[in-house]
């Protein structure tokens, strides 16, 4: 379970992730990229940042390239925001979440489920 600090700095990054990738990555935008999640490392050595992007698979995982490769130099402007002791590492994941809820509703949505008109609650 996470501290209190923790939980304020992962906060506090993923705030500031959303407007560092928005500011700086011109690319990004069209893609309706949102930082969900970061999960940081007790010893603020590392971060995992999700990130959700919508688009077909190719185009995610080219932006989460994108991303990783501008990794470094995101972080260094992070930096330059927040005051913290040590600006931890920054792995990026895809957050599947949105996708796999669309998944499910479809599902929902292709079921053939005859609607009850008989209303039994009166009797």
């Amino acid at each position: 379970m996470q501290n209190s600090r923790l939980r304020k700095i992962n906060s506090l990054i993923r705030e500031q992730f959303a407007r560092v990738i928005f500011e700086e990555c011109d690319w990004a935008r069209p893609l309706a990229l949102a930082v969900t999640q970061v999960d940081t490392a007790p010893d603020l050595s590392h971060s995992r940042v999700k990130v959700s992007l919508l688009g077909d698979e190719v185009t995610r995982l080219q932006a989460l390239g994108k991303l990783t490769g501008q990794a470094s130099h995101l972080r260094y402007v992070l930096a330059q925001r927040i005051e913290i002791r040590k600006m931890p590492f920054i792995k990026f994941e895809l957050d599947d979440s949105i996708s796999q809820g669309e998944k499910v509703v479809k599902l929902i949505d292709s079921l053939d489920v005859p609607v009850d008109t008989d209303d039994t609650s009166e009797k």
